[in-house]
């Protein structure tokens, strides 16, 4: 009886699943498809498709616009999560300090980028690349390392060895 009972509260959630897999499959064969369908024509950005699917006038006013909004928002939700992580590392590292508002940090997330996006090449950015590495690796180990606190204290594991 658990066995059914579990498969009918799963039920939904494995169904969204496979229905959400057969679309992505089927997005995937379509592109696939219009990749080459012309020969010798192969359209690799999406201005292209749409001037071939709509005409040369038509196509760049309907997929412009759907490219900006999909490339601001990105841009948003990237700048908004940027100037969060910022001001909680600074709310961690100087408890003292003056608080400032979110949208402060937003800016200065924004203008740290700015300042990089300067840089001539991709060499001038290596530190900040190995960095980023780092508190991505840090970010993703946290979480073990406080579960292993928690779960096992230092006292715990200092008597059984």
């Amino acid at each position: 009886m658990f066995i059914i009972s579990s498969l009918v509260c799963r039920g939904p959630g494995i169904l969204m699943l496979l229905l959400s897999w057969c679309l992505t499959l089927n997005t995937m064969w379509q592109m696939i498809q219009l990749h080459e369908c012309v020969p010798g024509t192969r359209f690799d950005r999406y201005i292209d498709l749409g001037r071939h699917a709509f005409g040369p006038k038509l196509g760049p006013w309907i997929v412009l616009p759907q490219q900006l909004i999909v490339q601001v928002g990105c841009d948003i939700v990237y700048m908004v999560t940027g100037g969060k992580c910022l001001k909680k590392f600074m709310e961690i590292a100087c408890i003292d300090c003056t608080q400032l508002k979110q949208s402060y940090w937003i800016l200065i997330f924004g203008a740290i980028h700015f300042f990089l996006s300067q840089l001539p090449n991709f060499n001038s950015v290596a530190g900040v690349s190995l960095a980023a590495a780092v508190m991505s690796l840090r970010c993703f180990i946290i979480p073990y390392i406080y579960h292993f606190i928690k779960y096992y204290p230092l006292n715990l594991i200092i008597h059984h060895s």
